[in-house]
């Protein structure tokens, strides 16, 4: 029977909580002793905020996105792929993981272009091509990868990726069975309470009616793209403890949304 393959990205404030990173890293590692192939692919905003700092520099967004130049590419790159990277590594390997830390940079996992338009975010890019053989040969030799979304372009010059986009990216490209965006967002809400499961039909109706809105859509939309291109489901959803976690992971409780 094959591996199960599941790709579990975090973010909002539990990269920034220690108690709670170690509590995801038990679970996972609890999770990959039961015969799954895991990945782990992460942000760090706060983090690259407070490299900024260094540089006397306050954080621009557009659009959502971070506007990243030349000299703060730098930063991004040193706080995504070095520090918090490794931190998740030494977490992982403290559960008895063989975590392994690499980016989209590493044997040219996620080659990206800039995006374009106006305002110009600078070294700010959209993934172009995703390839999961790297995280293959690292599944194949029992290693769990932790991935930084920084990746590369076509002149091998680095780019700042949208996490979320580089996790969606690579689960394709692993035909993952399971993709879960794990942050402070519970999952799709309606009058207060998250809605357990949703498909294509119900999200263009929740949608037209105004029940999905603001950056829940494109989310919503991308996760349906993800599934298309070959993702089993995809799961929102937030941190509620190991436990909580495991329920999700695992199947056996759903405690955010799932869109098949």
């Amino acid at each position: 029977m094959a591996r199960q393959r599941v790709l579990v990205k975090i973010g909002g404030s539990l990269a920034e909580d220690r108690r709670a990173l170690s509590e995801l890293c038990s679970a996972l590692a609890e999770f990959s002793r039961s015969g799954a192939d895991l990945a782990l692919v992460h942000g760090g905003g706060k983090e690259i905020n407070r490299s900024l700092e260094l540089l006397a520099e306050k954080p621009r967004f557009e659009g959502g996105l971070r506007v990243t130049d030349e000299p703060a590419m730098k930063m991004v790159e040193m706080a995504l792929s070095g520090w918090v990277n490794k931190e998740l590594v030494r977490l992982l390997l403290g559960e008895g993981c063989r975590a392994v830390g690499v980016s989209g940079v590493d044997a040219g996992q996620l080659l990206a272009d800039r995006r374009g338009g106006v305002p110009d975010l600078g070294r700010v890019g959209k993934i172009r091509e995703a390839d999961g053989s790297f995280v293959e040969y690292l599944w194949a030799g029992g290693y769990l990868p932790v991935v930084s979304p920084v990746s590369n372009d076509a002149e091998w010059r680095p780019l700042n990726i949208n996490a979320d986009e580089a996790a969606s990216a690579l689960a394709v490209a692993l035909k993952a069975d399971k993709l879960l965006f794990v942050s402070d967002v519970p999952g799709v809400m309606r009058d207060g309470a998250v809605i357990p499961e949703l498909d294509e039909a119900r999200i263009a109706k929740f949608v037209e009616e105004g029940v999905i809105s603001g950056g829940m859509i494109p989310k919503t939309r991308s996760c349906l793209e993800g599934i298309a291109a070959g993702i089993g489901e995809v799961h929102i959803c937030g941190w509620n403890g190991r436990d909580g976690f495991l329920g999700q992971i695992s199947g056996a409780k759903n405690g955010g949304t799932i869109i098949r």
